[in-house]
């Protein structure tokens, strides 16, 4: 404790020492900064959320459209069907996993980009859910066909380059910030 109002007075001595000029010099670097900061801050939560939202938005659309070639599997029961729906799925290569599951929650079709990694595909939602788990979007949709329902999709969709986009916004102001505080000087 005494150390600390030690401290603080050796910091006011410093400070009253000072001219004039020089703690006007230091009061507007020091409100300078906390403007910039503040700016800085609210810009990259708005960036950041919306990076977020049109990955969300993004995924939602492929994954939407990709639904339903899916079911198309189910109806049509072919292998022509299936190797035309794996073609598609190969087609976007953030798309890790996808299933096909029946009315009764029973998975009927699977896919995985990666065959060397094992996959066991989650137990089905009733209702459309988005979530973000460990740098992956984890989907599931409705799989319907013509406005009639024959289950749910799932798909695992990687989220790298939605990482690799925020780290190259982050770098971007992480440069900027110095040469902003010089330039408020």
């Amino acid at each position: 404790m005494h150390s600390l109002k030690t401290e603080q007075s050796g910091i006011r001595a410093f400070f009253h020492k000072l001219s004039i000029q020089t703690k006007l010099v230091i009061i507007i670097l020091t409100a300078s900064v906390m403007v910039i900061a503040v700016g800085f801050a609210t810009i990259i939560y708005w960036d950041v959320k919306t990076i977020n939202q049109e990955a969300v938005d993004e995924t939602e659309l492929a994954v939407s459209v990709l639904s339903q070639d899916l079911v198309k599997v189910l109806l049509f029961d072919s292998v022509d069907v299936a190797a035309d729906t794996v073609s598609k799925l190969r087609a976007f290569p953030d798309i890790k996993n996808a299933v096909l599951y029946d009315r009764e929650g029973e998975p009927i079709f699977s896919y995985r980009r990666d065959m060397e990694k094992p996959f066991v595909p989650p137990k089905p939602r009733q209702e459309k859910v988005i979530e973000y788990h460990n740098d992956y979007y984890d989907v599931f949709l409705p799989g319907e066909y013509l406005k009639t329902r024959f289950g749910m999709v799932y798909f695992r969709v990687s989220a790298q380059v939605q990482k690799e986009r925020l780290q190259g916004y982050y770098k971007v102001v992480i440069l900027i910030t110095p040469f902003l505080i010089v330039l408020s000087v």
